[in-house]
């Protein structure tokens, strides 16, 4: 019974990966900003350059995208989370002093994980900043 359970979820999380991945930021190329880069710079026209590239190719495309995900993509969503985190908490122009001055502390506690959690959903998923 205990195998059983291990396996479905084993399952399960395999699964949630799987369509956490399908709708990740970096399968759109409008955030792969590196990869895009270097496919422009080497894009060599023939089939035999690219067979005597690919040695080298290969291995640059994967530090590509994976500088693209973890480390260009996710610099280039902070000022869009801090925006949505000012937004939502700070720019409200039907606040009265009272309301602002009572709320202060609750906004100021709720702003470090709105900006983390607008900015990890930025970061993962394909979200346009307009």
């Amino acid at each position: 019974m205990h195998r059983v359970i291990q396996r479905s979820q084993r399952i399960l999380c395999l699964a949630a990966l799987g369509v956490l991945l399908s709708g990740c930021a970096i399968s759109s190329e409008k955030y792969r900003r590196t990869l895009n880069l270097l496919d422009q710079a080497i894009a060599p026209k023939s089939t035999a350059a690219r067979v005597a590239l690919a040695p080298i190719a290969l291995p640059l495309g994967l530090m590509a995208t994976v500088a693209d995900q973890f480390f260009v993509h996710p610099v280039t969503v902070v000022d869009d989370a801090w925006d949505d985190t000012i937004e939502a908490l700070w720019s409200v122009e039907s606040e009265t002093a009272f309301r602002r001055g009572l709320l202060l502390p609750l906004k100021t506690i709720a702003t470090p994980f709105l900006f983390l959690g607008d900015f990890l959903m930025r970061s993962a998923l394909p979200i346009n900043s307009d």
